[in-house]
Formats: C-alpha cells, sequence, structure tokens
C-alpha cells in the first residue's frame, strides 16, 4: 500500500510575524525537520506552498521525493491548501500534517501506518493532534466540497484513535513566544 505525504506550508505566519518555517528547529529550517520527519514514511512528499513560497522552494528543491504544489488561493485559508495537496496524492493513502509541527516522532508515524481506518488520528491525553492518516478514496470529492473546513468536511466520518506518547502530535509553533518556549527543548 502506497502512503504518500501533504504538508500544509502556504500559510501566512502572521501570528509569528516572519516565515516561521525557515525559523531553526534542530539546526535546520522547521519546513526541512518536519519534511525529514515524515520522508521515511511516505513514497511522495507534496508540500503545498503559497505565502513567501520561494524561501521553502530554496529549502526543499534538493528532496528527490517532494513536489511542491502551489496554492494561489492561500488566503482563503488553510482547507484550499487541503484542497490543493489532496489534487496531487497518489498513494492509497496519505499522512496530511501542518508544516509547524516539528516534534512528531517517528513512533508516531509507524503507529498510525500500522492502523487500519479511513482516517486513522494520534491522540496524546485524549487530544486529537497531527499528523492524521487518511484514505485517498476520503476525499475523492474534497476539491468540489462547500465545507469551510478540514474538520467540517471529516465531522460525519469514522476515524480511529491512536494512544501516542508524543507531545509533538499537539505542538505547533504559531507565535514568537511558541518558538522561544519549544526551540531549545522541544516539547519534552
Amino acid at each position: 500500500m502506497r502512503v504518500d505525504g501533504v504538508v500544509l506550508a502556504a500559510g501566512l505566519s502572521s501570528r509569528m510575524g516572519s516565515n516561521k518555517l525557515i525559523k531553526t528547529i534542530d539546526y535546520m529550517p522547521m519546513i526541512e525537520r518536519v519534511i525529514l520527519n515524515i520522508l521515511p514514511f511516505c513514497e511522495h512528499v507534496i508540500v503545498v506552498v503559497g505565502h513567501r513560497q520561494d524561501d521553502l522552494t530554496a529549502v526543499l528543491e534538493t528532496y528527490s521525493k517532494v513536489e511542491i504544489v502551489v496554492n494561489d488561493d492561500y488566503q482563503a485559508g488553510m482547507f484550499s491548501s487541503v484542497k490543493a495537496g489532496c489534487k496531487a496524492v497518489r498513494g492509497d493513502r496519505f499522512f496530511l500534517m501542518p508544516a509547524d509541527m516539528p516534534f512528531v516522532k517517528r513512533e508516531t508515524f509507524e503507529a498510525l501506518q500500522q492502523t487500519e481506518g479511513d482516517i486513522v488520528v494520534p491522540s496524546m491525553n485524549r487530544k486529537a493532534g497531527h499528523p492524521i492518516l487518511v484514505k485517498s478514496s476520503v476525499v475523492s470529492g474534497i476539491g468540489d466540497s462547500q465545507a469551510e473546513h478540514l474538520r467540517a468536511y471529516l465531522a460525519g466520518l469514522e476515524k480511529t484513535y491512536v494512544c501516542v506518547e508524543d507531545c509533538g502530535v499537539l505542538i505547533d509553533i504559531d507565535t514568537p513566544e511558541d518558538y522561544a518556549k519549544y526551540s531549545e527543548e522541544g516539547c519534552e
């Protein structure tokens, strides 16, 4: 079964005040840390870019398994990036994750991959996180959806939750305070 990845990296980084995805985590740009985390579990990784796409393209162009998809409608919100990324999926299943979550552990990707279900969601302390693993057939009509966001699109569908010991599934870097807190010590 082929697994792809969709990494959502088109946002404005408005709460950060600068392009957060090129800020350093583990001595590399955050987007690169995310790609290195997801890459071993995917045949192909689609990175959806929009705002400040040139910054990200410069980091990602050396990865042969990474395809960059431009979302020209990125200002419409994250769901527009989800739609753009889903169009490029070729696998039977795909991981979907925001690009500002650099601390997800290898064991989490493994646990999700080993779990059956149309939508597989990691859970830490009874809180759902990311990445989610989705059967491609579930989102076959997503491009025509009038839902306002992914949660609304997936609302009526059955989800399989996997308990993980990984605070990285809940930590995203949105503000300078988040970056200061987590860039030094991770989420441990």
